[in-house]
């Protein structure tokens, strides 16, 4: 079950339309990046970097961590994406007036 995760989770396939879940996702990817994030904001403050300078395992650990975090992000926005898509064509489209095949007739 954990691959089938992984494989919908890394192919960008990973679908809900729980708001639970949604919710679940971007706090998770959120909390996976943030080492990127706190390197990033401290790299840009000035003061002394301290998470960059990670000893190597720590960095790798954190490096997958990073990566899965990001993609759940971009699965999250995906699932954004579709459902605002499916909000909008639940919508009627009012019919335009004065097309040119009614002219025509």
């Amino acid at each position: 079950m954990e691959g089938m995760f992984y494989k919908a989770l890394f192919t960008g396939r990973l679908r809900t339309r729980d708001p639970g879940h949604l919710t679940l996702m971007f706090a998770a990817g959120l909390i996976l990046t943030s080492p990127l994030l706190c390197s990033i904001a401290e790299a840009l403050s000035g003061y002394p970097p301290t998470l960059l300078y990670m000893p190597g395992c720590l960095t790798a650990v954190a490096g997958v961590f990073v990566v899965m975090g990001a993609a759940l992000f971009v699965n999250f926005a995906l699932c954004v994406r579709t459902l605002c898509l499916q909000i909008r064509e639940s919508f009627p489209r009012p019919k335009r007036k004065g097309t040119s095949a009614e002219k025509n007739k």
